[in-house]
């Protein structure tokens, strides 16, 4: 519901600067378009949009806008992971190439141009904690460049560690490959599992891996490079 900001304790005068500030960069160019929403006890008291949809477009910025959720995929692919640890289907302790088996034969580049195989496996609890070792040089846009998340795992398999399995915290693909772990024990595609598993049980109907075309002309296009992804 909506409300006055005094109603809940708000000065509106101050809440106004929240446009202001978005709209300065909005005429720098430092970003296309923002949506800000402030709640408080429960009460939405300031909903706006501002600039476009695009650095390329004129289309304004739509209140209902769909955005790129960038890395806040990875605690939902964390939460589709836990629930098949609840349900005894994987264990923290196992290798990952027990459901992986392109894993078995990486190897550890211990120094440059030498490589060794791991001290350990890669196990489960290593995908969790960005410790596994996986990485990749793959920009964010060459990585869609690849048809699936399968692929994408299978390229990573097919590399080497720059560091040993459990040694290092390594931000990088540890999730995608838990995400296509999912997958391989669930049986359904990521996207499958999370929307029968997460999305539909919480209502959240405005969520998707691929928004619908019926979506268009709600989304926010990101930026890569020199070239814009539709997201």
């Amino acid at each position: 519901p909506l409300a006055s900001p005094e109603s809940v304790g708000v000065s509106s005068p101050r809440l106004k600067r929240i446009d202001a500030w978005l709209e300065s960069l909005v005429a720098s160019k430092q970003a296309a378009g923002f949506v800000s929403l402030v709640a408080r006890r429960g009460k939405v008291i300031h909903h706006s949009a501002t600039g476009t949809r695009g650095l390329s477009l004129a289309d304004p910025m739509p209140k209902d806008a769909l955005f790129d959720l960038a890395s806040m995929t990875k605690p939902v692919t964390v939460s589709a992971a836990l629930m098949l640890l609840e349900e005894g289907r994987i264990t923290l302790h196992e290798p990952v190439s027990k459901h992986i088996p392109e894993f078995k034969d990486i190897r550890v580049e211990t120094t440059p141009g030498r490589l060794a195989p791991p001290k350990r496996p890669i196990q489960v609890r290593d995908l969790f904690s960005h410790t596994s070792g996986v990485f990749t040089r793959r920009s964010r846009s060459q990585i869609y460049e690849l048809p699936t998340l399968e692929a994408f795992v299978l390229e990573l398999a097919r590399g080497t560690l720059p560091v040993q399995p459990g040694s290092t915290w390594l931000y990088g693909p540890s999730h995608d490959v838990l995400g296509h772990l999912v997958q391989k024990v669930s049986g359904q595609t990521l996207d499958r599992f999370v929307q029968d598993r997460i999305l539909t049980p919480l209502a959240m109907r405005d969520t998707y891996y691929w928004p619908p075309e019926s979506t268009a002309s709600r989304r926010a296009l990101l930026v890569f490079g020199d070239t814009f992804a539709v997201l």
